[in-house]
Formats: structure tokens, sequence, C-alpha cells
């Protein structure tokens, strides 16, 4: 039978288990908006920032996450001088995003980025065999992740990816993928469209 004593102890421990990660994350959002002043951040109340997310913006830009988004733990956003990332509602980062930024990237609602997703809106130029692949000028394009998007772990993306799209692990997305398929690979190509049967293995 258990003691009152452990009765209270668990209660105690299951408040705050519930109570302590709110409090966390909304201290985590404050210091965030604190440390970078020269950004402007609309994260709504309801976003939850786990432990280690960090901003790195020394030309200012643009940072908004709407209701009920959620960054685990970890990750790096990356945001050049007039940059923004604007993620809509229920937009989950899970372990561990890198995200630089020099344009613009939109994450419609509902999208969810697995581990170790890495997202770049640029690349450097290497046509130019005159000049080493560092001295040439850097290729940029805006990115959109499309609403209820799934993006599995450890996926690098340079390109957009429509709605409802889900991305197979270990994937390199470096072309558009259009809405409603299931796409893998590196590159990642096209491999079959959703709601349609897959084919025999």
């Amino acid at each position: 039978m258990t003691s009152p004593l452990r009765r209270l102890h668990l209660r105690l421990a299951q408040e705050a288990d519930f109570r302590l990660p709110h409090l966390l994350s909304r201290l985590r959002r404050r210091w965030l908006i604190l440390r970078h002043p020269s950004v402007e951040f609309d994260i709504h109340p309801t976003v939850r920032i786990g432990p280690g997310v960090r901003i790195v913006a020394p030309a200012g830009g643009r940072f908004v996450m709407g209701p009920f988004g959620e960054i685990r733990r970890g990750g790096l956003f990356e945001l050049g001088q007039g940059a923004e990332i604007v993620c809509g509602e229920r937009v989950r980062f899970t372990h561990s995003p890198l995200v630089q930024i020099t344009t613009r990237l939109e994450i419609g609602d509902g999208a969810g980025l697995g581990q170790g997703t890495a997202i770049f809106d640029g690349r450097h130029g290497w046509d130019d065999t005159s000049r080493a692949w560092y001295d040439q000028e850097y290729l940029f394009n805006p990115i959109r992740i499309g609403r209820d998007a799934a993006i599995f772990s450890k996926c690098t993306i340079t390109a957009s990816i429509g709605d409802r799209a889900v991305v197979a692990a270990n994937s390199v997305v470096n072309r558009d993928l259009p809405a409603d398929v299931m796409a893998g690979g590196i590159p990642a190509r096209t491999i079959r469209a959703l709601g349609t049967t897959a084919p025999d293995a």
C-alpha cells in the first residue's frame, strides 16, 4: 500500500512534469527575444521551445512561429540580413534542426520536421573554373514547405516541398517536390503519389 508521503511525492512530481516544461519554455522565449533585439520576433505564447535552441542573426531578420508550434530540443537558426523564417500553426521541429536562411523560409500549418533536418536556401556557385568554389557568388532561392508535409530524420532541404508531401529519412531535396507525393533518395525523387497503392518490394 502506498504511503501518504509517497502519494504526495508522486503528485508533486506529476505536477512538476506538467508545469515546469511550460514555464521553462516561456523563459527561453523571453531570453531569445532579449538576446536578439534586432530580430523581429512573433512567437505565439503556446509555442514550446526546448533546451539548447539558438538563433544567430547579427544583421536582424524576422522569426515567426504560429500557435501550438514546437522546437523540442537543440537546434540552430541562422538568419541573414533581411531574412525571414515564417512558420504557421502546429509546426514541429524535433531534435537539432539546422536552418540557414538568407531570403525566406515559409513552413505551412501542421508540417513536421524530423531529427537532424537541415534547411538551406543558398549554395555556392562552382561553374566558373577560373575561380575556386569558395570565391564564387552564392545562389539563393526562397523555400516553401507545404501544409502537413512530413520530413523524416536527417533530411537536407534546399528546395520547396508541396502540401502533404512525405519525405523519407536521409533524403536530399534539391529540386521542388509536388504536393501529395512520397519522395526519397539522394537526390529525392517521387516514389509514388499518396493515395495510390505502394509498389511491390
